[in-house]
């Protein structure tokens, strides 16, 4: 047995795409296999590799926005145990949209963060998040959004059993927002992400998520946006790998999709009419790499 799918991480809050929603990436993927392991005094680490292909459609996808390009990304988690039952997840993770330069279209996001987490017996966990990134939009030709700092925050709860696990969040997301660069600012979410292990080696996930708030848009007025995301992703231990790296590692493709409804309060944006919404249909394969982590 070169080890199991299951382990001690808590769902990352990946918000590099939900910060340039309106510029149309969705939500970025979470490892986070979290089933009824309890607390280790052991630090641990994992490390995410994607790549990927998104789709938009809808009558908010003006002429000059790219709605089909390429997307990269990664993501990297530390677990570090502190008092028993208490432990810090500190994580980082980025994305890259290939849009060139068109109006409007996501260019990419970064963020960083982590969890304060208690473990009530083995079953239970409950904890705080927080954290700070960056948004860039290409805007008109240029990167102007590059920088614009992203601050999010909020509680957290998971309930564990031997083969499925359910994760709640609830928070907010806010930017240091400038007309015209369409970001999410002034919003609450709430999100739920469900896992469940078949055997030792293989996960399939679920999840959930929905974002009320405010969109500073072409029309420099400011739009109340609803943002609803979801995706699906299967994931499967690679025999070979832990030799090698001295861990564990997996294979993982997923499916995401999101919808935006920019209410836009009646405004006509120019050349694209009032902006209403559009879908994303996303799809990436890629790679987590696990090391230090018995439980994996």
């Amino acid at each position: 047995m070169l080890g199991t799918i299951r382990g001690r991480f808590i769902a990352g809050v990946s918000l590099a795409g939900v910060v340039a929603a309106f510029s149309g990436s969705a939500l970025a993927a979470d490892r986070d296999a979290t089933p009824s392991f309890g607390w280790s005094p052991q630090i641990s680490t994992l490390f995410e590799f994607y790549g990927g292909h998104s789709w938009l459609n809808g009558n908010a996808i003006g002429a000059t926005e790219d709605d089909d390009f390429f997307i990269v990304g990664g993501s990297g988690r530390v677990l570090i145990p502190l008092i028993e039952p208490i432990s810090f997840q500190a994580e980082i993770m980025s994305e890259n949209g290939f849009v060139g330069t068109s109006t409007d279209s996501y260019g990419g996001g970064f963020h960083a963060g982590g969890h304060l987490t208690y473990l009530q017996s083995d079953r239970f966990l409950f904890g705080v998040f927080s954290g700070l990134g960056f948004a860039d939009p290409e805007d008109n030709g240029s990167s102007t959004g590059t920088g614009t700092p992203i601050y999010f925050g909020g509680i957290e709860g998971e309930w564990r059993a031997d083969n499925f696990s359910l994760l709640g969040q609830v928070g907010f997301v806010d930017t240091d927002h400038q007309s015209n660069l369409e970001l999410l600012n002034d919003a609450i979410f709430g999100r739920a992400v469900a896992k469940y292990f078949i055997g030792d080696e293989t996960m399939i996930q679920g999840e959930f998520a929905y974002f009320a708030g405010d969109n500073d848009g072409d029309n420099a007025v400011t739009d109340d946006v609803d943002v609803i995301q979801w995706s699906v992703r299967g994931e499967r231990q690679l025999p070979w790998s832990a030799p090698y790296i001295g861990g564990i590692m997996t294979g993982f493709v997923e499916y995401r999709g999101m919808t935006v409804d920019d209410q836009n309060i009646g405004v006509a944006v120019p050349g694209r009419g009032n902006a209403g919404e559009f879908t994303d249909h996303t799809v990436v394969f890629g790679l987590s790499v696990s090391i230090d982590e018995p439980n994996l």
